[in-house]
Order: C-alpha cells, then structure tokens, then sequence
C-alpha cells in the first residue's frame, strides 16, 4: 500500500503474516523440559511462545502511529519445527 504524503491518507489494519520455524536447538530443549520428551506436548509449547511473541509484537504496533499507518497487527500463519 502506498501513502500519498499530499492527501495524507491513514491505511488502518495491515496484517502481516508471519511463517515462523522454530530451529532444532529450541525444539530440542523444550521437548527435554516443558514436552517432557512428549512430540505433540513439545509442539504444543513452541505455538504458545510463538503466540505469546506475536501478541506482544500486537501490542507494541498497535499503539504505534508509522506516518499514517496504524494498528499493524502480525499474526502466525505457519509455524515449523
């Protein structure tokens, strides 16, 4: 979307998609503690953290005015691990 500075227009509720992996290091360290070496527990876990990451993200954009951009929201689209 492009902004005309002249007419000063104000583009509201842009979503970005995000397509999130998770690298084997954190996989493996969740499925150890928090999974207890459980597949679809470790799984489990790893959406909350990438859910938790994406609301905290929500929070900060959406209070943020980028020259006449507001409310950028961010939202998983795709998580792979």
């Amino acid at each position: 979307n492009e902004i005309s500075t002249s007419r000063k227009a104000v583009i509201e509720n842009e979503t970005c998609d995000e397509n999130d992996k998770a690298d084997h290091k954190l996989y493996e360290e969740i499925l150890k503690h928090e999974g207890k070496n459980d597949t679809r527990r470790t799984r489990e876990v790893i959406e909350e953290i990438f859910h938790s990451y994406i609301q905290a993200i929500n929070d900060i954009y959406r209070r943020t005015n980028f020259n006449s951009v507001r409310e950028i929201n961010f939202a998983v689209k795709k998580i792979s691990v």
